[in-house]
């Protein structure tokens, strides 16, 4: 995630993730330009979110490596548990966990530290 121009209400920060072509247009998901341009502006652009992107699934992976519940799920029985609601949940402990423990590679690529655990749930909260 790295700090954009924020188009919400808010004014405040905005912070989006990189993401390839498969992913939908939304307010939060950026993706790159057309891999045909030939502006340097562009193919550098192009160059940098493909870094971001990389980073970002480490993060995913990441996630599943601190939590033994979510690295058994296609154990699990289909259409008794939400796997989603697992993701959530190991997502949520993952970041607090890294509130707690200085920052994670997306941080220190981005140069933003993480926030304190009371401004990560407060944030939460306002959400």
């Amino acid at each position: 995630m790295c700090l954009t121009f924020d188009f919400r209400v808010s004014n405040g920060p905005c912070y989006h993730l990189y993401g390839d072509p498969a992913y939908s247009l939304s307010d939060f998901i950026m993706v790159s330009f057309d891999r045909l341009s030939s502006d340097e502006i562009d193919l550098e652009i192009i160059k940098k979110m493909s870094t971001m992107q990389v980073m970002v699934k480490h993060e995913f992976v990441y996630v599943r490596s601190l939590y033994a519940f979510l690295k058994y799920l296609q154990t699990q029985q289909s259409g008794h548990f939400s796997i989603g609601q697992y993701y959530v949940v190991g997502t949520f402990l993952k970041n607090i966990y890294i509130c707690f423990n200085d920052s994670n590679q997306t941080s220190k690529k981005c140069d933003i530290p993480p926030p304190s655990p009371e401004d990560y749930n407060n944030g939460l909260v306002c959400e």
